[in-house]
């Protein structure tokens, strides 16, 4: 972060499915020749919950997503 901004505590959410690197991944695997992009084998901890910095400033919202720590749902 360049400056002092104003945060907000929020949670992490699940990707959209319009977004561009989405719509580049299910081009790229349409069609004849298999799985294109390496799959990533590790599970995840379901019960965890990521908590996020993120600013108030809704110009800079995207910039700086912080994940200051792990929570249970709940």
């Amino acid at each position: 972060c360049d400056k002092h901004q104003p945060h907000k505590v929020t949670r992490y959410k699940a990707d959209s499915l319009h977004v561009q690197g989405k719509q580049h991944y299910d081009r790229k695997q349409s069609g004849y020749g298999g799985q294109t992009k390496p799959i990533f084998q590790q599970k995840t901890k379901t019960t965890k919950i990521v908590l996020r910095l993120e600013y108030v400033d809704p110009n800079y919202r995207s910039k700086g997503m912080v994940t200051i720590k792990r929570c249970k749902e709940g």
